[in-house]
């Protein structure tokens, strides 16, 4: 009777060691590329497409070599150093240059978060008109707050997430990269 059980269970690994495989070969190219799409950009991208039609798309040709270069070196920031850009510098170069670069990063990081929630809002105000966006808004940070709150207490207490995958002993670790607004992912076992 244990025999097939045993089996059962190397068959649940083989697959789950086949798509953690999966997602280590991914890499973090999935993130970084969708990290770009968030609730402001959406919204931004529905207004100049209802705006302006076909006009403006020969922009892209300019625009996604310029982001995609960008998001790469994030990214390969986060994977070598294992650190967001406000920790690669802080290591890197003077006092002076990481006030400068935090001076310009949090304006725009808090702009941009800003403008995520509101998007949010205005999406539940289109599904439910009849309570206005602010209320959205609202709830939303409420719930992101709430939910930061979570996994920091999850990562600070090193909660087992299952019996074979804990935060604590991940091999993925998910730093926010300060001024690039991107996940980086870091992998022991890759090289870049």
């Amino acid at each position: 009777m244990k025999a097939p059980l045993c089996k059962k269970n190397q068959k649940e690994d083989k697959k789950s060691s086949g798509l953690i495989r999966f997602w280590n070969i991914l890499g973090p190219g999935l993130v970084t590329g969708a990290s770009d799409d968030d609730p402001s950009g959406i919204a931004t991208y529905s207004q100049a497409g209802a705006a302006y039609g076909l006009m403006t798309l020969w922009t892209a040709f300019i625009t996604f070599p310029l982001m995609a270069s960008i998001q790469e070196m994030c990214a390969r920031i986060g994977l070598v150093t294992s650190q967001g850009l406000a920790g690669t510098l802080k290591t890197n170069y003077s006092k002076p240059v990481l006030y400068l670069m935090l001076l310009f990063s949090f304006p725009a990081i808090v702009m941009n978060i800003g403008a995520d929630i509101a998007g949010m809002g205005a999406v539940g105000n289109l599904l439910f008109p009849s309570i206005h966006a602010t209320y959205f808004s609202i709830g939303f940070t409420f719930n992101v707050n709430y939910f930061i709150t979570i996994s920091q207490n999850c990562i600070n207490s090193e909660i087992s997430l299952s019996s074979s995958f804990s935060i604590s002993d991940s091999s993925v670790f998910i730093q926010t990269a300060l001024g690039c607004g991107i996940e980086s992912y870091h992998y022991p076992d890759s090289k870049v």
